[in-house]
């Protein structure tokens, strides 16, 4: 599991990471029994207040979610990188 802060509505909270898998590229060149199409990204989340107690009144859009994937990939290559952000 991975936490990272956030802002949701406008208000700051944590996304802990339960499960994560990037999205897969389709192929669409070469033979037919090497093409297969895109696959998106899996990814599982709770949504934490500041002092990490659930927050079940998050509401979470589809753009949020966009968002949130963005922000964790971002962050699993800062600390790959040994950034601190």
């Amino acid at each position: 599991m991975t936490d990272f802060t956030t802002t949701l509505c406008g208000i700051k909270c944590i996304c802990r990471v339960t499960a994560y898998r990037p999205a897969v590229p389709g192929r669409v060149s070469g033979p037919p029994e090497d093409c297969y199409p895109p696959e998106a990204a899996e990814f599982e989340y709770e949504i934490l207040n500041l002092d990490r107690t659930p927050a079940p009144d998050a509401e979470v859009t589809g753009n949020d979610e966009d968002r949130l994937i963005d922000e964790y990939e971002l962050h699993i290559t800062a600390i790959k990188h040994g950034l601190d952000i």
